[in-house]
């Protein structure tokens, strides 16, 4: 089973316990001669980088008159000017354009680091209330059967554990406080203690870090126990793990039935 954050989107797949049901036919998979039905999905707009860029549109949209705006998922210490056309110039925002809307126009968010103020945001970016009354639902009325088995996480996923200093596996109680830490350091220790990272990269892991706890707990329903059975990898047997499932369902339909002894 796989999780994947991406800068467009996110993704799961996985083998749930009951037939998958709506949303059209599940794909089937055959290794080694038995098949598997497949629940996979891509969740558009909510990668890192369009979900974050969504985020700045509300902050935006909630007092159009600014010119500086103040971004709780930021740290403290770093700021950054973005025309119009960085915040509105994608699919996933085109449609909020303001009606004086000019590309070339400039604004400029402030970082605050406050991870409480942040971690609301962030979870207003999800439609809960379009899965209300309903089963098997993740979010934007979205069915989802329930998760089932061991993930492998990968990408986006893999790259916030790792900026956040976590193993591979590790409990949401430890994530929630290591990402409590991390949101309220400045940008200047932010940079001593990631000196490799991009400053675009690091001003942006706290507010993936709340992106990855609501996509999580709140989107896929990962308990505290299913958490556990989540391991944040880079690579399986030293090869780089990407999001190809429609390569890996094709491909693996051509396996051999048979384990070559």
């Amino acid at each position: 089973s796989a999780l994947h954050l991406g800068g467009v989107s996110a993704h799961i797949a996985f083998t749930p316990k009951r037939n998958v049901k709506k949303f059209g036919t599940p794909a089937t998979v055959k290794l080694y001669g038995k098949n598997y039905k497949i629940y996979a999905y891509s969740f558009h707009c909510y990668g890192r980088y369009e979900a974050e860029r969504r985020y700045l549109v509300n902050l935006y949209q909630a007092s159009e008159a600014k010119t500086t705006y103040e971004s709780p998922c930021w740290p403290s210490g770093y700021n950054k000017t973005v025309s119009m056309d960085d915040l509105f110039g994608s699919l996933c925002t085109a449609s909020k354009r303001p009606a004086n809307y000019k590309p070339d126009d400039e604004i400029t968010f402030k970082g605050t680091g406050n991870p409480a103020k942040c971690q609301e945001l962030v979870y207003l970016l999800f439609d809960f209330e379009a899965c209300a009354g309903k089963s098997y639902c993740s979010f934007d009325g979205i069915y989802m059967p329930k998760i089932r088995g061991k993930f492998m996480a990968f990408s986006g996923f893999y790259h916030i554990s790792r900026a956040l200093r976590l193993p591979t596996s590790f409990s949401v109680t430890s994530f929630s406080e290591t990402l409590l830490s991390f949101c309220t350091k400045g940008w200047a220790e932010l940079k001593f203690i990631l000196p490799d990272d991009k400053d675009s990269d690091i001003r942006q892991y706290c507010f993936d870090g709340f992106l990855m706890h609501t996509l999580l707990i709140h989107g896929y329903k990962f308990s505290p126990i299913r958490w556990k059975q989540i391991s944040f990898m880079e690579t399986v047997n030293g090869i780089h793990v990407k999001w190809s499932l429609g390569y890996m369902l094709s491909i693996t339909n051509t396996i051999p039935q048979e384990i070559e002894e």
